[in-house]
């Protein structure tokens, strides 16, 4: 049985987009959570330097290597659960774009655009974020793992962004444990 395919593609369209959407704005997220905590951890530094005697360099170490600690977790558990939420937005833009591009050429054959795509779906164990994956239907099965896809979901930008932003905040803070009474002299 064959469905109406325009309809089909307004509503595909307008999810397609939802997803998009909702990509960008955890990708902004991300950003968001690592510029902060990146200022943050210089911010807490340069409050506690200025405030510092040579005398109490022991407490501002311990002070900034615990605030950059608790910087890091926090950031780490974000990420995970970015990784979590992009990873379940991906997987569903992917299945729902073949979805529509069944529905335009004219072989659909189900309609479910929310299909739970942790367990099945077309490719559903190939797209992860944080490497390119190409999603390569099944031309042979009728359904939605047959539209043909030529996209590509690339988000190896994020772990960059998270590792510089880890990477920045313990590298400061490694600086600040070891010159730390050096930097009070000025």
């Amino acid at each position: 049985m064959l469905i109406d395919s325009s309809a089909v593609s307004s509503v595909l369209t307008a999810l397609v987009v939802e997803d998009r959407n909702d990509s960008r704005i955890w990708r902004a997220r991300l950003e968001n959570v690592a510029s902060a905590a990146l200022i943050a951890s210089f911010a807490i530094s340069a409050f506690f330097m200025e405030r510092a005697k040579p005398e109490s360099a022991n407490r501002l170490t311990t002070v900034t290597v615990l605030a950059d600690i608790c910087l890091s977790a926090l950031m780490t558990i974000f990420f995970i659960r970015f990784r979590r939420n992009l990873t379940g937005l991906r997987k569903a833009q992917a299945y729902r774009q073949n979805l529509l591009k069944q529905a335009v050429n004219g072989k659909l054959t189900t309609f479910d655009p929310f299909i739970n795509l942790a367990k099945t779906g077309p490719n559903a164990e190939k797209i992860r974020p944080g490497r390119k994956t190409k999603i390569e239907p099944d031309l042979e099965k009728p359904g939605p793992e047959s539209a043909e896809s030529e996209d590509w979901i690339e988000d190896e930008d994020m772990n960059l962004l998270f590792g510089l932003t880890v990477g920045a905040i313990l590298l400061k803070m490694f600086v600040v444990v070891f010159w730390s009474q050096w930097l009070l002299k000025f």
